[in-house]
């Protein structure tokens, strides 16, 4: 970052920061709520059940107390659009109305003009397909849309097409406006022979763009029709613009309605998002295939706080309706599930039985716990304890994922009612879900780093610092970190070799306490040339640490009658390291029948006395 910031003036980062402020540039992705000072909300970067991303607009900052990723908000977008550091500040500085800045490093205008070759390769064959669609090659693919009663202004808002049969129809209508084949095999339009040259990845297919959520194409689905070659639904490869993971079919088209209804509706195919659209269901999405990814969840929690999910009735569309469930349900979203009538999809129904028959659907559609309890109901026999047990053990990792208490009470009732169990006995059950999936959680190996390299926690415990020394040392980095006096008291009585596990973070703070003396220190500076890793994240967590000595940048109490005492704290112990390494020394010489150095007891003795004579510092 530090080499790109470089081709910007720190006055234009500094507004175009100042214009973006970063509360409300996160809630664009991520559903935020005030605690305290701050936000909180669930971290964008990694799945979580409990709030642990918090957002600070007076530090103008985030951090996740689970990740341990922070920054700013250039940090925020980089981390979560997948982009450089230039490519941030371009998007932020559009954001707030500045015209963009050109310059960039050689890399970056390369990679840009690399990416732009690609979305404008993705227009041109989306106007390509839309072309052929309306021409005498594409009377097949306009029948199938009849017969689908999709009507023309339907297709001219999705971009409907079609690619024609040939092996390289698209390969030279877009080489005569100009664009090269490795573009195209960028972008994902164009495979390379074994044998040399290119030929079209879709042939004989009916098109259905994929837009991001700025309405720009980024790839394409393609459903092949007749007897033709290939799978009979083709997306496009993975690239730099398309990953099926982050993106959702007719989200740019949806997105306005989500926000506003408060509720999103997924469905499985292409067809059901269009049939949808045309009869005036605009609140709906499709998932690139019938698993829904993390991303895909966080992206829609953002937006909806309730996802009802309409796959297809059959035991896929039922597989992938579980497993969709619990990520959403760990994003804190309520989700229901619509019953599908069997040999129905949302299209068919729609197109069959009329918006009517949707909304009687939609409104029936199940809870997630009831959806649970009914589906356990036709594997397991609920009349024998056998099923009983079954149909709890199910059930109870559902229950023990719920966020609300009391919801989660009701249905322990309900369904011990049902079952004709104890309460208790359910109770016991999403008891031992609980710590299963606490378990999973929390069972880590910690590793700390030191000269030598590496060892598991286990084997160094003994040697760690005791609790006590471990929060005088974040305690005074906060301090230094606040407030410049502080950072002049400190470094005059330390060293950073003195902080036992906050040493990196220390020679950081150290170094530019002593290029600018007396003066605040630039944390966005310092974070910004940092490498990813344990030291900036080491002093993210400093920075957000809730404690009582440190509020926003500022001191909430007097420094004088603390600081002193935790500096003590962190000197007591470093002559107690050097106390034990002289009584080793000792019982070694000892042991070898050698004479004990007089100078090596009167550096003893003295480091007795000086501890003693600190007295705020217990011994």
């Amino acid at each position: 970052m530090i080499l790109l910031s470089g081709y910007y003036s720190d006055d234009l980062i500094e507004e175009i920061k100042r214009r973006n402020d970063i509360v409300e540039v996160i809630s664009e992705y991520v559903s935020l709520r005030r605690a305290g000072k701050d936000y909180v909300g669930l971290c964008p970067f990694h799945a979580e059940k409990t709030p642990s991303f918090t957002v600070s607009p007076d530090k103008q900052m985030f951090y996740c107390f689970g990740c341990q990723v922070g920054g700013n908000v250039f940090t925020f977008l980089m981390q979560r659009e997948k982009v450089e550091f230039g490519e941030a500040l371009q998007m932020l500085a559009k954001r707030a109305g500045i015209t963009p800045p050109q310059a960039a490093s050689k890399e970056m205008v390369a990679r840009n003009q690399a990416r732009e070759r690609q979305l404008h390769a993705l227009v041109l064959a989306a106007r390509y397909f839309q072309h052929c669609l309306q021409s005498e090659a594409g009377k097949e693919a306009r029948a199938y849309l009849d017969q689908r009663q999709i009507d023309e202004e339907t297709r001219t808002v999705f971009r409907l097409g079609w690619a024609p049969p040939h092996w390289d129809a698209l390969l030279q209508a877009l080489g005569r406006r100009g664009v090269k084949p490795p573009d195209l095999v960028a972008a994902g339009l164009v495979s390379p022979r074994r044998d040399g040259g290119y030929y079209d990845r879709f042939r004989g297919r009916l098109m259905f763009p994929i837009h991001d959520r700025q309405g720009r194409v980024i790839g394409f689905g393609g459903r092949i029709l007749g007897e033709g070659d290939g799978p009979k639904y083709l997306n496009s490869p993975e690239t730099n613009l398309f990953n099926k993971r982050h993106q959702w079919y007719g989200m740019y088209l949806a997105k306005d309605a989500i926000r506003a209804q408060g509720q999103a509706i997924v469905v499985e195919g292409y067809m059901d998002v269009i049939t949808c659209h045309r009869l005036g269901i605009k609140n709906v999405v499709a998932s690139l295939g019938t698993a829904l990814s993390q991303e895909q969840a966080r992206s829609l929690a953002v937006m909806a706080k309730e996802v009802v999910i309409a796959y297809d009735a059959d035991a896929a569309g039922q597989r992938a309706t579980l497993r969709g469930l619990g990520m959403l349900t760990d994003q804190g979203v309520r989700v229901r599930v619509a019953q599908i009538p069997a040999g129905y999809d949302p299209d068919s129904l729609l197109r069959e039985k009329g918006l009517a028959a949707w909304q009687q659907v939609n409104a029936g559609a199940l809870p997630l716990v009831e959806y649970h309890f009914q589906i356990a109901c036709r594997q397991f026999d609920a009349r024998s304890v056998e099923g009983k047990a079954r149909i709890a053990a199910q059930l109870a990792p559902v229950l023990a994922r719920l966020q609300n208490a009391v919801e989660r009470e009701g249905y322990v009732v309900w369904i011990a009612r049902e079952l004709g169990v104890s309460e208790s006995s359910l109770v016991s059950e999403i008891r031992k879900a609980l710590r299963g999936q606490t378990g999973k959680n929390t069972h880590r190996y910690r590793k700390i780093r030191n000269n030598e390299g590496e060892k598991d926690f286990a084997t160094r415990s003994a040697n760690l610092p005791e609790p006590a020394v471990s929060k005088a040392e974040q305690a005074i980095l906060q301090a230094v970190l606040a407030d410049p006096a502080a950072a002049e008291k400190v470094w005059e009585r330390l060293e950073p070799e003195d902080f036992p596990t906050c040493r990196e973070v220390a020679r950081v703070l150290r170094k530019e306490y002593e290029s600018r003396p007396k003066a605040a220190l630039r944390v966005d500076q310092i974070l910004a040339g940092l490498p990813e890793g344990e030291t900036k994240r080491a002093l993210m967590g400093l920075l957000f640490r809730d404690g009582s000595f440190v509020a926003g940048n500022e001191l909430a109490q007097p420094i004088v009658p603390w600081l002193d005492d935790f500096i003590n704290t962190i000197i007591v112990h470093r002559m107690k390291e050097r106390l034990h390494e002289i009584q080793a020394e000792i019982t070694a010489l000892q042991n070898q029948g050698s004479k004990i150095p007089h100078q090596l007891l009167a550096e003893q003795q003295d480091l007795n006395r000086r501890v003693k004579e600190i007295r705020r510092v217990p011994v």
